[in-house]
């Protein structure tokens, strides 16, 4: 445009460069003297455009245009109708900002800047209320440190003459923060009913908008759901790979953690022993209160173990025979380390013999005790499921009997 501008300068009826320049492209004085900047721009942008590509096409436009004109090739290169269905575009889709936009725009930038320099001059005239006490405080803070002593009364008199300003220019600050609230007040509950009444009449239209998103979104998991499964075989694999891969190593860190705690906590028994024992009365106590659901979750693990074992045994009997191995080569090199530690074992047992005797002996009447107690409050249910169960037996022994003839003539016959 810049370069464009200059050449038009230069025009005149006489004819010179600039009049050569336009009339390669097919435009002359006429054409051009009363146009805009960019009327005269998109003149020449035309002319441009409908002249054949080559080197003639490529001079103008770096004479009209400049070094400019070879970055717009692409642009000259197309059709004027392509360009104006860019422009109808650009249009639709709101990028070009219409006059009154742009005025709107000027307005609210300038309403900014008066704000802005509003409140830089509010800030002054603060600010100049607050100087004489500042200049008083601070002179008195000279004067303390110089060791004056009037530095004191002087100090005091800023601070007063501060809060004396202070107390003049919050009044108006507080009318300001007034009027701002009024205001929103005002402006609230329109605020909060277009909102809503826009959201009301649009709510069908985003019903429909959220019910195709999920569709879509169902619909596109539905059709990866493949994938997804033969990539979670995949990773599934892959970890196991990983998992079997690290055994040695993972085993090996293991017995080295086992070894370390072994020995660390025989050094520690001497001191562990009287907690692990009331530990283990609280834990039993414990289990006994959970007995029913212990029960319950045993019986499913159980069930679960012995599926799982059943599928595992092909492979459980090919490594048996190096498990068996390995263990009988360990048991025969740890012979002597077991006996030695049984030795020691035994001493302390004879050791602590007298003390466990004598603690077992103030136990047992209270063990008999809770025995008897236990056996004569269990004798109702005692009998109540030894009935049942003689019932049982009685309902049973047709059907035993039958099993038991058909056995035996099955026997005999193979015999």
């Amino acid at each position: 445009m810049k370069t464009l501008q200059k050449t038009m300068d230069g025009l005149t009826e006489d004819g010179g460069r600039a009049s050569d320049a336009f009339a390669k492209v097919g435009l002359n004085f006429d054409d051009i003297k009363n146009k805009s900047p960019e009327e005269a721009f998109d003149l020449t942008v035309r002319a441009l455009q409908n002249m054949p590509p080559g080197a003639e096409k490529t001079t103008a436009a770096l004479q009209l245009l400049g070094k400019q004109g070879m970055e717009l090739m692409p642009l000259l290169n197309q059709t004027a109708e392509e360009t104006e269905g860019l422009k109808n575009r650009a249009n639709e889709l709101g990028m070009v900002m219409s006059e009154d936009a742009v005025s709107a725009s000027v307005k609210f930038t300038d309403s900014m800047d008066t704000l802005k320099r509003t409140f830089g001059g509010v800030k002054n005239a603060i600010g100049s209320q607050l100087l004489p006490g500042l200049t008083m405080v601070t002179d008195g803070l000279a004067d303390l440190i110089a060791g004056n002593a009037d530095a004191a009364e002087s100090i005091k008199a800023g601070a007063n003459e501060i809060i004396s300003s202070i107390s003049d220019i919050l009044p108006q600050i507080l009318d300001v923060l007034m009027t701002i609230v009024e205001v929103v007040a005002d402006i609230a509950p329109d605020i909060i009913t277009t909102l809503i009444t826009g959201i009301t009449s649009n709510l069908p239209s985003l019903i429909e908008s959220a019910s195709r998103i999920i569709k879509a979104l169902l619909g596109g998991i539905i059709q990866a759901l493949p994938a997804l499964a033969e990539g979670a075989v995949v990773l599934v694999m892959s970890l196991l790979k990983g998992i079997i891969d690290s055994l040695p190593a993972l085993l090996e860190a293991a017995v080295q953690v086992v070894v370390t705690l072994v020995q660390g906590i025989s050094e520690a028994l001497p001191q562990l022993i009287p907690a692990t024992v009331e530990a283990v009365i609280t834990i039993v106590q414990g289990l006994i209160d959970n007995l029913p659901m212990i029960l319950d979750a045993a019986l499913q693990l159980i069930i679960g173990l012995a599926d799982g074992i059943i599928e595992a045994i092909p492979v459980l009997i090919d490594a048996l025979p190096t498990v068996i191995e390995s263990l009988v080569d360990f048991l025969i090199k740890a012979i002597p380390q077991i006996i030695e530690a049984g030795i020691k074992l035994l001493t302390s047992l004879a050791t602590a013999l007298p003390t466990i005797i004598n603690s077992i002996v103030k136990a047992i009447p209270q063990i008999i005790d809770s025995v008897i107690n236990a056996v004569i409050g269990a004798i109702p249910l005692i009998i109540n499921s030894g009935i049942k169960l003689l019932v049982s037996l009685i309902q049973a022994l047709p059907q035993i009997i039958t099993t038991i003839v058909k056995a035996n003539l099955i026997y005999g016959q193979y015999i």
